[in-house]
């Protein structure tokens, strides 16, 4: 059960690590191989797991450490990723992982940031994606298309588009998206503390995690490949 909750939480948050590498200089495919090496063996080591209770409370920070105290390991002196197991317990996918850098993110120097910022952007998507499944399980299919994207601001052209197409007023829409926004703060809070030692520090992680995405400049600027030649 151990192994599970932690191949569970290793698998929720490996695009972090896949952001942080990227942003590197590792190019996609190194990246993916890199991140997924290191997860296979945290998984598969037992000793990741008493080094996990012995370690810090958040999962982010540990999860940042043990990437750094393995990271060298994984890589030879060319700087050449090693393979990954075929059948590896959790597979990093480099395409998607770049898919999600490049609409979750702006662009930010610091390899640290950018780490920090891809966990409360995969914080914020997991949330969105608990809520949509629990809208979809009690036939709210349309509203959830329709006021999911509201969740952030609801400007009131989208509204009242919202409500025609429900046959809701604009009072009971406002109401309908007040209780989303709350039952989507209640979730976040959730998703938050499973990442914690102390379920109790959740909000002092949350407050964290928006401070991070705050920093985000407004500047944009892909990630691009470059060669072993090229790298600094």
């Amino acid at each position: 059960m151990r192994r599970a909750a932690l191949e569970q939480l290793c698998a929720q948050y490996w695009f972090p690590l896949f952001a942080h590498q990227r942003r590197r200089g590792r190019s996609t495919a190194n990246a993916a191989a890199t991140v997924e090496g290191l997860l296979t063996r945290l998984v598969s080591d037992g000793r990741g797991l008493a080094e996990l209770e012995r370690g810090p409370d958040r999962f982010r920070e540990w999860l940042f450490a043990y990437l750094k105290e393995r990271e060298r390991d994984l890589w030879g002196g060319d700087q050449v990723a090693r393979p990954t197991s075929e059948h590896a317990p959790i597979p990093v996918h480099g395409d998607e992982g770049e898919r999600r850098l490049n609409t979750q993110l702006a662009f930010h120097p610091d390899p640290l940031v950018t780490y920090e910022q891809a966990w409360a952007s995969e914080t914020l998507r997991m949330t969105r994606d608990l809520l949509s499944q629990e809208m979809m399980r009690a036939g709210q299919q349309r509203s959830c298309e329709l006021l999911l994207p509201m969740l952030d601001a609801d400007a009131p052209r989208d509204r009242a588009a919202a409500a025609a197409e429900l046959r809701q007023s604009d009072l009971t829409l406002r109401v309908t998206l007040f209780r989303l926004r709350g039952r989507f703060q209640e979730m976040l809070l959730g998703v938050v503390a499973d990442s914690l030692m102390d379920r109790a520090e959740a909000g002092h992680e949350l407050t964290f995690l928006s401070q991070v995405l705050a920093d985000n400049p407004t500047k944009r600027a892909p990630i691009t490949d470059r060669s072993d030649a090229n790298r600094t």
